[in-house]
């Protein structure tokens, strides 16, 4: 019985999940190139990343200053300031929030269907720390304790999927023989209705054409695969952002919905 239990929370809790992430991304895939009125979802987006930052480094702020550096220091000041923390992750947030949804514009449909699974699986791992750790961890800090656990898990699985796809993938249509012409024709590619959409996706777009261009015309005349891996993960690393934004984004809504379950449990 109390396994049955379980088990329709857990797929309550996956399928909540799922329908959250994708209808917030998948919307702003059918609609980022109209009016500003999809600035809506960048902004949702950007919400929930800063909230998961700062949450954790609000109890955080404290602990790392009194174990790390002499009282009153500047650092350890610099560092517990409750601005100083709001202020550098919101920033970081902002950043990671941009790479997010410029990313799901060029989501392939091989990597929609692999999210179904990276929501399964981030979902396994956010509970099934909360059973191992629910005696070990302070009930006011478990939910937390086992979010950050499980974005450090699943981003691991999710890098490297990520690498597998960008290695298997095909070199863009915009290529051509100069860089001028192919950052012209990469900024064409997208555009939207939107002022402040349509610049922030074509220096994204144009950032990304700038690798795409250096890195064929640096392919054709070496052929050591050792710096041409170098390359790619210069690649990888520039998008990191974007990978690591997509997890959390994930395992916060997961956070979001447990919380809320919980309260209707009890």
């Amino acid at each position: 019985m109390r396994y049955n239990v379980a088990m329709k929370y857990n797929l309550k809790l996956f399928v909540s999940t799922l329908l959250s992430v994708f209808l917030i991304f998948f919307i702003w895939r059918m609609s980022y190139h109209h009016g500003c009125s999809t600035l809506l979802l960048p902004i949702t987006v950007l919400f929930v990343i800063a909230h998961s930052f700062i949450e954790l480094k609000m109890q955080e702020r404290f602990c790392f200053r009194d174990c790390y550096f002499i009282e009153k220091s500047f650092l350890a000041n610099l560092l517990s300031s409750r601005s100083f923390v709001i202020v550098f992750y919101i920033i970081l947030s902002i950043l990671m929030s941009i790479s997010v949804m410029y990313a799901v514009v060029d989501f392939t449909m091989l990597f929609w269907m692999y999210l179904v699974f990276q929501i399964l699986f981030a979902t396994f791992l956010f509970r099934w720390f909360s059973q191992i750790l629910s005696r070990t961890v302070k009930k006011n800090f478990l939910s937390l304790f086992c979010r950050e656990w499980a974005i450090n898990v699943s981003s691991i699985l999710l890098l490297l999927v990520y690498v597998y796809i960008s290695l298997q993938g095909y070199a863009p249509e915009y290529l051509r023989e100069t860089l001028a012409e192919t950052q012209l024709v990469a900024s064409n590619t997208i555009s939207s209705n939107c002022g402040v959409i349509n610049y922030t996706l074509k220096v994204k777009m144009e950032i990304d054409s700038v690798f795409w261009w250096s890195f064929s015309s640096f392919a054709e005349h070496i052929d050591n695969t050792f710096l041409k891996s170098i390359a790619w993960l210069g690649f990888i690393f520039m998008n990191a952002l974007a990978i690591l934004g997509v997890n959390r984004f994930i395992l916060q809504i997961i956070y979001y919905l447990d919380k809320l379950f919980s309260k209707e449990v009890t």
